[in-house]
């Protein structure tokens, strides 16, 4: 078996040289519709897609494979959660722009189109994996963000505030997230998210105080001003295992209680 290569390096450059490992973590099979121009019929397509962990703490990217509901069925049988597999002759996703793409390693990898070979759960290279994706980037990076992009975050919700209810009974809740990083200013910066949907406002209010990981907050400047929504289809889920949540635990009281913020 040829030397695999740690995703922490892995480019574009390297994407047909590369031998990754990866593990497959919250696998979702998903279906839309769109009218196609030249018939002007309404077409159901259907895709799987999967965070890919990589070789440490903080570093995954996008898998995804598109096709017919039973060959989405398959992925969804053949890339479950937890299975590790080498992936090489890479394909990479060449027609979505990084700045849509919320991973640290801003790269979707078609696996569909890459040789996936699965390895053992007991082989040493699969067990060096981290269990879940742990987002890398701080409160005070997000709070610097001026163009449009999606990015994932882990951080402590601060308070939660201004639940509403939209026309279509959609309800919505704003989240103040906060870590221990600083904005230039020296205090804490801080970043105020509107989440969308009923399970996701309930565990928000449910765990003020404690931190959550956000997967694909959505960042939009809208004159001048740095809009974040966490939407009802994007994950959100209790804050993983880790180095980094261990930090934030061990944080949360004087970050939930702290007044010099921006």
């Amino acid at each position: 078996m040829a030397a695999s290569t740690p995703m922490s390096d892995f480019n574009k450059s390297s994407a047909r040289i590369a031998h990754l490992i990866a593990k497959i973590c919250h696998g979702t099979k998903k279906s839309y519709t769109y009218v196609e121009k030249k018939s002007q019929k309404e077409i159901t397509a259907y895709k799987f897609e999967c965070l890919l962990l990589g070789d440490k703490e903080g570093v995954y990217m996008c898998g995804f494979l598109k096709g017919t509901q039973q060959q989405v069925n398959d992925a969804a049988n053949k890339f479950k959660d937890g299975q590790v597999f080498k992936l090489s002759k890479i394909s990479l996703d060449t027609w979505t722009s990084t700045t849509s793409i919320s991973s640290p390693k801003a790269f979707r990898l078609n696996l569909e189109k890459t040789t996936c070979q699965h390895i053992a759960a007991n082989d040493a290279l699969a067990q060096q994996i981290p269990l879940a994706p742990v987002p890398p980037r701080t409160v005070g990076e997000t709070a610097k963000v001026t163009t449009n992009k999606n990015q994932d975050l882990l951080a402590v919700v601060k308070a939660a505030t201004n639940k509403r209810t939209t026309r279509d009974g959609i309800d919505i809740i704003d989240a103040v997230l906060i870590d221990d990083s600083k904005a230039e200013t020296g205090q804490f910066a801080t970043v105020l998210v509107s989440v969308w949907g009923d399970e996701k406002v309930n565990l928000i209010e449910e765990n003020v105080g404690k931190p959550l990981a956000f997967f694909n907050l959505t960042i939009k400047m809208e004159a001048g001003n740095r809009v974040v929504n966490h939407y009802a289809e994007a994950l959100l889920l209790a804050a993983p295992d880790s180095e980094k949540t261990e930090h934030l635990l061990a944080d949360a009281s004087t970050l939930t209680g702290a007044t010099n913020t921006v």
